[in-house]
């Protein structure tokens, strides 16, 4: 907390002339946030002493901002930097050899690489890949597609360039997931579904032209829709095979255990809001719908924290 203070006091008297190399972005979220948000910034993002915050304020010079992050390590700092203001080469290049460097890179390496265009960022690989094992330890499955897809691909974890595969393995695997992203993997298998439906009928040279009020798209992926609303979305393998996708088979034992011991817990109140929201998406998958609502109506009305 004394740092903290300190932090605070050495920004007031940080002064905010402009020069060359200045962070404009920066300078003006400063002033516009106030000296006691961005003390809790650089606390919040590795800049902790306050004699390096006050020197980085003092005019927001680009070279004093990247020199102190790099030998704090402070790559969350450079993360909210980049995001705001364009770095010089000069600096890019320095931010770029500090990374490959890293043999047990931070977290917030991710949110750096992130920074950098699309086609720079596979030299990284190595780096991210042991980040990301961090950041999303106990996520592995989703670690994974959010390192291969959106940190090193610039894309969408569920979008259309990741396969029915890939999604369903995610969707099973035994680890926490919010229900948007439960919902998002869940509609992204549904239109991987259409996809293999529309290639299956060109295949067999059938018409795609509703009959008699039956559409035969529809016709051929209700087995998906229906499986992926069942609980652990049972026979969602078989159903995706039946349409010519290789998905193997995926073991629900473990994720059944892991959700019947999630959902005492989070009754008991003894899961915090953020642990709950970062397990729902795996109960609603496990249980299905109706199950889910009536444990929903049961944690909201019953014992867990009150009604």
């Amino acid at each position: 907390m004394n740092r903290m203070i300190g932090m605070v006091a050495a920004l007031l008297v940080g002064a905010s002339c402009a020069c060359a190399g200045t962070l404009t972005a920066m300078q003006a979220w400063a002033g516009r946030s106030g000296t006691n948000v961005v003390a809790l910034s650089f606390f919040a993002h590795g800049i902790t002493n306050p004699v390096d915050c006050a020197a980085i304020t003092a005019a927001w010079d680009e070279d004093v901002l990247v020199e102190t992050a790099l030998r704090e390590r402070a790559y969350g700092t450079l993360a909210f930097a980049m995001g705001r203001d364009k770095l010089a080469p000069a600096n890019v290049e320095r931010v770029r050899v500090a990374m490959l460097a890293e043999t047990v890179p931070p977290a917030e390496v991710l949110d750096v690489v992130s920074r950098f265009p699309v086609a720079e960022r596979e030299q990284f690989r190595t780096v991210v890949v042991a980040a990301g094992a961090v950041r999303y330890a106990r996520q592995p499955e989703y670690g994974r597609l959010f390192v291969k897809y959106a940190v090193l691909q610039g894309r969408s974890i569920s979008g259309p360039d990741v396969g029915e595969e890939e999604l369903l393995r995610c969707l099973l695997a035994p680890e926490g997931v919010t229900l948007n992203a439960a919902e998002s993997f869940k509609k992204a298998i549904k239109e991987r579904a259409v996809t293999l439906a529309r290639t299956k009928l060109r295949g067999e040279g059938k018409s795609f032209v509703v009959k008699n009020g039956v559409n035969p798209l529809v016709a051929m992926v209700q087995p998906v829709v229906t499986a992926l609303n069942a609980p652990e979305c049972a026979g969602v393998e078989a159903a995706l095979r039946d349409l010519g996708s290789t998905v193997l088979d995926i073991d629900r034992k473990v994720l059944r255990e892991l959700v019947a011991a999630w959902q005492p817990r989070m009754m008991s109140g003894e899961m915090g809001p953020a642990e709950v929201n970062q397990v729902l998406g795996k109960i609603a998958v496990a249980l299905g719908p109706d199950a889910y609502n009536r444990f929903v109506d049961g944690y909201n009305n019953g014992t867990a924290g009150g009604k």
